[in-house]
């Protein structure tokens, strides 16, 4: 059986309208770290990871629900 992998889950992700996108920088999590950016197109959002530290089977997933 495959380990189980450690998520930053992000479920209907949105920024204000002011905002079009911002980066977050140094997300740990259990022995990973990230820099993420989110960017704003209109309605919809766009995750993309800029930085990792550390090999890991941590994994970004973004879920949009409506």
């Amino acid at each position: 059986m495959p380990a189980a992998t450690d998520e930053v889950k992000l479920i209907d992700p949105v920024l204000p309208t002011f905002l079009y996108d911002i980066t977050l920088r140094g997300l740990k999590l259990t022995g990973s770290q990230f820099d993420l950016r989110v960017h704003r197109n209109k309605s919809d959002v766009t995750i993309n990871v800029l930085k990792r530290w550390a090999h890991s089977d941590a994994s970004v997933v973004m879920t949009k629900t409506r």
